[in-house]
């Protein structure tokens, strides 16, 4: 189960079926990325209030693409999946 960590899942998988949806189901993504910046929103947030503590953030897969895209472009932010994580401990 640890490929669905890798970025290439997110690329094979997870963007093909954000473009299908956007395509084929705009209401429903429309719902989906209003999640997904809630989501953000809160992480952003959190480190705005607490800007020298490390925070760990689960979400499931589909969220995490959306969510890794985002905050990557972030230089305070540092993400990991669980193959980084556990190779930097």
């Amino acid at each position: 189960m640890e490929y669905f960590q890798l970025r290439e899942y997110d690329w094979l998988q997870v963007a093909p079926t954000y473009e299908a949806m956007s395509r084929l189901l705009p209401e429903l993504f429309a719902l989906h990325v209003e999640w997904n910046q809630y989501f953000l929103d809160k992480i952003e947030e959190a480190l705005g209030r607490f800007p020298d503590r490390r925070f760990v953030v689960t979400v499931g897969g589909y969220h995490r693409y959306w969510l890794w895209d985002r905050l990557s472009a972030r230089a305070d932010v540092s993400l990991h999946n669980l193959q980084s994580y556990r190779a930097m401990r």
